[in-house]
Order: C-alpha cells, then structure tokens, then sequence
C-alpha cells in the first residue's frame, strides 16, 4: 500500500484499510450453504459473495443477516463495509452506528477488553468521530501497551484528520517498537513526518516501507 509519497488525502480516501482491520479482530468464515436458516450463515455467504465481488448479493446476506440477530456486530460491520465499496456512504454509516452502538455494550460489560476499545476505535473512525476515536485506541493502549494496531490508527487518525503531527509520529514510532516490518505504519509515519517538514526522514520512511513490500492499492 516505485513508492510514490502518500498525501495526507491518500489517508483519507483510504478507507478500506480500516475496514480490513476491523474485520481481522474476528475469525472470517466463507462456506456456502443453500439451505441458510441462521444469521451466522447469511454471515458466511456474506463473506463468499463479497469475495467473488458480487456487492448487491453480498448486501442482502447482511441485510439478512442484521434481520435474523440485530445484536451480530459483524453482520453490521460488513454490511458497513460493502456499502461503502458501493459508494452509500450514508447508509454505511448507519450500520457502523449499529455495530457501535452494540460494541458499546460490550465494553460495558467488559471495560478492561482492549480488542473491543480497538474495534470502537475503528468504528468511530468510520463514521467521522476522530477525536473519539483517538480516546478510544487511548484506552486500548492503556489496558494492552503491546497493542500495535491501536498505536497505527491512532498515529493514523492523528496525522490524517486531526492534523496533530508530533502526537501521530510518537504513536507510530510506538507501532514500529512492536512490529518494526509493517510496511503500512512505515508508510503513515512518512506522512507524519512531511507535514513536520522533515523531508530527509519521510523519505527514508517511504524508503523503508518500499523495502518491506509496500503497495499503494493496500491503503494506509
């Protein structure tokens, strides 16, 4: 995700990277089944037809899916996900406030689960809420200090909404501590890096990330 410098716009316009990751933080599933009676599997076929890009068809396993179990956080999160990839945004920010709303509860009855303060994180990022999002995976550091993708979008959001660029390089040097061949973090700490001005060691980054195998259709 020949490296060309990435933009703070190249951040913004990227926002399937965020997607991917929110739906690393749970196990994937793609097995077909004809004879789909639970949400859990319109979730699976949902996944299959995504894969396969067919979009419309993947929408109304989803959708089927939020019908059966509107409490399934990744039924809504994916269906966030491939409304986005067909350009709804508004309709994939109300299912991303769903899946919020849900994980919200979930830490309620869990506070001290840093995947779950990830996962808000993400969320708010999704629909625009950068500040409380930057608290979000603020938290998740605070209960996991290893917790590298927290310490990324963090560095992440930091740089690309939020313009607060010395706070953005700390967060992604913290990222590179835990995992120094991530290619993507090499990527968004060059970015940090130009807009304080400090050309030579932005382009060592990029340098850096092109090394580790960064391609530009990965997002950062």
């Amino acid at each position: 995700w020949g490296v060309n410098r990435i933009e703070v716009s190249d951040l913004k316009e990227r926002p399937m990277m965020v997607l991917l990751s929110l739906a690393a933080l749970c196990a994937l599933a793609a097995a077909q089944d004809e004879n789909i009676t639970d949400a859990n599997g319109w979730l699976n076929e949902g996944y299959r037809l995504a894969a396969n890009g067919s979009y419309e068809q993947a929408l109304q396993a989803y959708e089927n899916a939020t019908e059966l179990d509107p409490g399934n956080e990744m039924a809504w999160i994916n269906r966030g996900n491939i409304l986005t990839r067909m350009n709804r945004t508004d309709e994939a920010g109300d299912a991303y406030r769903n899946a919020l709303h849900i994980i919200d509860e979930m830490i309620a009855a869990d506070p001290q689960n840093a995947t779950l303060w990830t996962s808000s994180g993400l969320l708010l990022f999704n629909v625009g809420d950068y500040e409380q999002s930057v608290m979000a995976f603020d938290n998740a550091t605070s209960i996991d200090p290893e917790y590298e993708m927290a310490w990324k979008m963090k560095g992440v959001i930091l740089t690309s909404e939020l313009s607060r660029n010395e706070e953005a390089n700390a967060a992604l040097d913290r990222a590179l501590e835990i995992n120094p061949s991530d290619p993507l973090t090499w990527m968004a700490k060059g970015s940090a890096l130009a807009a304080l001005d400090r050309q030579d060691e932005a382009e060592a980054a990029y340098e850096k990330a092109k090394e580790l195998g960064y391609d530009p259709g990965d997002g950062v």
